[in-house]
């Protein structure tokens, strides 16, 4: 099920001629099942091989996502990208080191909520790898 208001936007954005990219960390392996799954929840925006980008190392599409935006820029103009965490906007967050993931964030505060959208994800993500293993595990509701 979409997140309220996922199709409503992606229909408007449609509609006024946007191209709507699928940026995903799926691999090659289950693109096409990637796309049925897109197209099952109807949302507003069809999904096809042109505008779901899976990753694939051995390509040069590697997990950062980043190769990937720079294919859509060659023909595309950005305008904004939505993700479940801060590593699928920028690079330079992927590190446990949680003051240098703040500083980078700091830097790209501004592009926060306007250019770029973040809608966490609490079931898992790459969050994970920035929790202290020391705490992994530890039940918050004691």
């Amino acid at each position: 099920m979409p997140i309220p208001g996922a199709k409503e936007f992606l229909s408007k954005a449609n509609a006024l001629g946007v191209k709507v990219f699928f940026v995903t960390n799926r691999r090659d392996e289950v693109k096409q099942a990637t796309i049925q799954n897109l197209n099952a929840l109807d949302l507003g925006v069809p999904a096809s091989a042109d505008n779901v980008l899976t990753r694939n190392d051995d390509q040069g599409r590697a997990g950062d996502k980043l190769s990937r935006r720079a294919m859509v820029a060659k023909d595309f103009r950005i305008v904004l990208l939505i993700g479940d965490n801060l590593s699928d906007l920028c690079d330079g967050v992927e590190i446990q080191d949680l003051e240098a993931r703040n500083e980078v964030a700091a830097k790209k505060e501004a592009l926060l909520g306007s250019r770029w959208i973040v809608m966490p994800n609490p079931v898992y993500g790459s969050w994970e790898r920035s929790i202290p293993a020391q705490t992994k595990g530890l039940r918050l509701d004691r």
